[in-house]
């Protein structure tokens, strides 16, 4: 019997519908975070605690200091305010602050957003303020603070993934009198808390190359960690579709857009990258329903196709 060979003259392309809406819902923005430690300030001299921590609200599985103040100022006594007074160094002071610890419990992490808070100063009181970490020994400003309150920015990979406890202090100087009061009158710790997770691991794929639309296998380890798998992205476009059949096995379509590079797959908002894959390129712009042999021919030189 000789043997037979198959040319297949086209490659099955796929352009849906469901594929483009995929990549837009993924192009929306998510990174907007969410109240996870705040106080309105309400009541008679809350000065009188340090910290104060009547009224807060905590997420889960965080533990806080609340509101408190450093050795060289003085707490005044005013209603639905944590206020104070001795700020009236001319230069920055190390002991005059507002400060807020906070620490994630065992297994856990912070993404910090933001911190928004609302302030006012009297007549006589401080004129210039810096919003500090203990990240770098509260050496380094982070945005611009001031008397009235502002939101501010901690989106910086610094304040991301914060496994131990962070403190932030907000300093104040250059009052007028010794009298001078300035308060905080609310504030607000914007971010997630999630638990801390291990990125997942890829060590190959099958096939190793492909074409869009394909679907693939991607082998590898940690792919139901916690929550599980949430997105599969090729060189950065995410995968049309993706199942997560087990611990070590996703199956993906490779989207249109794609090209050659990493896979990233983010599970339990933790992302691990793998080496490259290879997208191959098709001029196909048709949708074919079936796969068609275009000639038959024989192995043999002289024979004729069909």
């Amino acid at each position: 019997m000789k043997l037979l060979q198959f040319n297949i003259s086209k490659l099955i392309c796929k352009q849906s519908f469901f594929g483009v809406l995929a990549l837009m819902l993924f192009a929306v923005n998510t990174t907007q975070g969410q109240a996870i430690f705040s106080n309105p300030i309400t009541g008679t001299n809350p000065n009188t605690a340090n910290p104060y921590t009547a009224g807060q609200t905590v997420s889960p599985n965080i533990t806080v200091s609340g509101i408190g103040r450093g050795s060289g100022i003085t707490g005044t006594n005013t209603n639905n305010r944590y206020n104070a007074s001795g700020w009236n160094s001319g230069a920055f002071s190390n002991t005059k602050y507002f400060e807020f610890t906070l620490t994630p419990s065992a297994g856990y992490l912070i993404k910090f957003a933001s911190f928004e808070y609302t302030a006012q100063a009297s007549g006589t009181g401080p004129t210039s303020f810096s919003f500090r970490s203990s990240l770098d020994g509260y050496g380094t400003n982070i945005g611009a603070a001031n008397a009235n309150g502002t939101t501010i920015s901690l989106a910086a990979a610094a304040y991301q993934n914060v496994t131990a406890p962070i403190t932030f202090r907000l300093y104040a100087w250059g009052a007028s009198a010794a009298g001078g009061t300035f308060s905080i009158n609310d504030f607000t710790f914007n971010g997630m808390v999630t638990t801390a997770c291990t990125q997942p691991t890829v060590t190959s794929f099958l096939p190793t190359s492909a074409p869009v639309n394909a679907l693939i296998k991607i082998n590898g380890n940690g792919f139901m960690n916690g929550s599980g798998t949430s997105a599969v992205l090729f060189n950065g476009v995410p995968a049309t579709s993706f199942t997560v059949i087990s611990n070590t096995l996703i199956e993906a379509v490779v989207p249109v857009g794609s090209t050659t590079g990493a896979v990233s797959i983010t599970t339990n908002n933790c992302t691990g990258t793998s080496p490259v894959f290879t997208v191959l390129r098709s001029t196909c712009t048709m949708l074919y329903s079936d796969i068609f042999i275009s000639e038959l021919y024989d192995a043999d030189r002289g024979d004729g196709g069909i």
